[in-house]
């Protein structure tokens, strides 16, 4: 049960920072950003489970 609990931790820590990425930036220039769109890309996959 603890490591789910640590992986749900994980999951919702690279929310927030994804979020925290995007929180002011447009459709647009996020499309546009391939610094923001790596950062965001780079955060969900830190989410992953290790298999």
């Amino acid at each position: 049960m603890r490591r789910d609990e640590l992986y749900l931790v994980d999951m919702i820590e690279a929310a927030v920072a994804a979020r925290a990425f995007v929180q002011d930036v447009d459709e647009t220039s996020f499309l546009e950003s391939d610094l923001i769109q790596s950062a965001v890309l780079q955060k969900d996959q830190d989410a992953e489970p290790a298999l």
